[in-house]
Parts: structure tokens; C-alpha cells; sequence
């Protein structure tokens, strides 16, 4: 997404705001110069985000829709695990 999109903030959003920061800092000693912030509020990141990449294993949503603003790109991954 960097090599065509001018990405002026990244926010994370994990159930475990600790995690996110990990992330963050992974970001940082990759060498990403762009700054982030955690977000806690699913919700707040949805309806504020041009961009929405979303990794996850969730059998449930993890956001709702009704939040997405006109225009959003988002990039979904996920996996079903059957135990």
C-alpha cells in the first residue's frame, strides 16, 4: 500500500492495546517512518480510516460495516480453523 498510497498515519486496533503497541514498534525497527496510534475504540478507527486492513480469525465480525465511510479500500484476511 505504500508504493501507491501517501499514508499520513497508521492506527492499530487490537483486543490487547499491548499488542498493538508491539506492532507499532515491529513497524519502527522495520524502518517505518510513519506515525501510529492505538486505538481501543473499533468503531473510532472504522469511521476515521481511508484504509482498513484487517488479519484475523474471527468466526464474528469485528467491525460493522454501518461505520465504513464512502470510498474505504479494505483488505481482509482471515482463516476458519474447525477443531
Amino acid at each position: 500500500m505504500l508504493g501507491v498510497r501517501d499514508i499520513e498515519k497508521i492506527m492499530l486496533v487490537n483486543r490487547s492495546p499491548e499488542k498493538a503497541e508491539r506492532l507499532g514498534q515491529k513497524l519502527r525497527d522495520f524502518g517505518l517512518d510513519i506515525p501510529f496510534e492505538v486505538e481501543i475504540e473499533v468503531a473510532k478507527a472504522v469511521r476515521q480510516a481511508d484504509i482498513i486492513c484487517c488479519a484475523t480469525r474471527s468466526n464474528d465480525p469485528v467491525f460493522d460495516g454501518n461505520d465504513l465511510q464512502p470510498g474505504t479500500h479494505i483488505n481482509g484476511v482471515g482463516s476458519k480453523v474447525d477443531i
